[in-house]
């Protein structure tokens, strides 16, 4: 964003490894951006202090403990010029495989993460190889982005088994009922991501 030109930009971070990495990568736009250590359920920024342009939460929001509540903190900062790029971890089709991995997960979550990426890894191997077989194969295509590559595959895999404290699936009646609560409505829309504006 700095690099595209953007005045000030403002990075929201929980953990300290993720603070560590957005300031060793962002160290020659110290003037313009700026890392605050914070959950965005609760951002210490005071509203209408400045204009924001552009609010990009991309594969964040399905790790917070309540999603609403992330979601409303976030919007407040809208004005009706502001564009929200927004997405959530969607079930469409593969809730069977969901319900599997998530079994899987109630262990795995205990799992240390250097551990849980090897083993990750591991399945996610089996499963690129089990996609060129029939039945099996389209099953694990539609449930996984096998399609995007081996390294998205894995990382999908290392996701849902535990990287992170709280994650959860959503169905799309839920994404419109998040939607509609916190007041926002969609402007553009693909197949991993949304665009949304002020109601």
């Amino acid at each position: 964003m700095a690099q595209a030109g953007a005045k000030f930009v403002f990075s929201i971070e929980l953990s300290d490894s993720a603070i560590t990495m957005v300031k060793r990568i962002t160290n020659r736009f110290k003037d313009k951006v700026f890392v605050i250590q914070a959950d965005i359920a609760h951002i210490p920024l005071k509203q209408k202090v400045i204009q924001i342009d552009l609010v990009y939460c991309i594969n964040v929001i399905q790790h917070t403990k309540n999603i609403r509540k992330a979601t409303h903190e976030i919007t407040k900062f809208l004005s009706k010029k502001s564009d929200f790029a927004f997405n959530i971890y969607l079930e469409r089709g593969r809730r069977k495989f969901l319900i599997v991995l998530g079994f899987v997960r109630i262990f795995t979550k205990y799992i240390p993460h250097i551990f849980l990426r090897y083993i990750s890894l591991f399945v996610a191997f089996f499963c690129y190889v089990f996609s060129f077989l029939p039945f099996i194969g389209v099953w694990l295509r539609w449930s996984l982005p096998i399609r995007h590559g081996f390294k998205e595959t894995w990382l999908d895999i290392y996701d849902i088994l535990g990287s992170h404290k709280y994650q959860r699936f959503y169905t799309e009646k839920e994404l419109q009922s998040i939607l509609r609560t916190v007041g926002v409505k969609v402007a553009k829309r693909s197949r991993y991501a949304l665009l949304l504006n002020k109601a």
